[in-house]
């Protein structure tokens, strides 16, 4: 299945962790001090050996300070990470949601002519009063096809009508149709459009402290004619 960019962001590897880094830390200070004592390195390709020298690592004592020190060290390269991945700035919970971008986002397309076919028959078979919508929808998979777009690309839709007549059935019936995830985001319980279309760059520091010359300006009294 073709797949997108979907962020500019890195993605840690997962198996890349502040303990597994540790460790790797550790075990690669073994190494260097059981060299240091003149222990012989291990034989490549020889089993036994390999053995022998695992057992070699394991002997080698490490103090708590040596501890500490690789565990700051790994931290250091957690923070490194984080501050050049893009996510930063997000909480914890919303890294963790984009996440199943992390190799991009599927495409999905149509197939042919004739699946365009069947996908709006069914559809306009379950509302047909909704024609106007499905036909719109039946010519935008057939001229994806003939395109030969690598997906398919439906231009934004407002469906516009009174509430109850299956406007947000309709379109999950076309994520179904499709096999693709829909999102529902209800416009009444918002306060602001930020959900919708983000918000500018300026805002991403909105949080942070203020400047130590920063003076805010003293409120007014409305006037009484406001």
């Amino acid at each position: 299945m073709t797949k997108i960019k979907f962020i500019n962001a890195r993605f840690a590897d997962p198996d890349e962790s502040e303990f597994a880094l540790k460790r790797r830390f550790e075990w690669h200070l073994r190494k260097l001090r059981a060299l240091q004592d003149g222990v012989s390195s291990k034989v490549p390709g020889d089993f036994e050996d390999e053995l022998r020298w695992n057992e070699d690592l394991i002997a080698v004592r490490l103090s708590e300070k040596d501890r500490n020190k690789v565990l700051r060290r790994a931290r250091r390269v957690m923070g490194a990470r984080a501050k050049v991945s893009g996510l930063n700035h997000l909480s914890s919970d919303d890294r963790r949601v984009l996440k199943a971008f992390r190799g991009g986002a599927d495409l999905v397309g149509i197939d042919s002519e004739h699946r365009a076919d069947e996908i709006a028959t069914a559809i306009h078979a379950e509302m047909p009063w909704m024609a106007a919508a499905t036909d719109l929808l039946w010519e935008a998979m057939r001229r994806s096809v003939r395109v030969g777009e690598p997906r398919f690309r439906l231009p934004p839709v407002l469906l516009d009508g009174p509430p109850g007549i299956g406007k947000s059935v309709w379109s999950r019936e076309l994520g179904r149709h499709l096999g693709v995830p829909r999102c529902g985001i209800e416009g009444t319980a918002e306060q602001a459009s930020f959900v919708v279309n983000g918000s500018q760059r300026g805002w991403d520091g909105f949080s942070r402290p203020a400047p130590a010359n920063y003076r805010p300006e003293p409120l007014r009294e409305p006037d009484r004619g406001d």
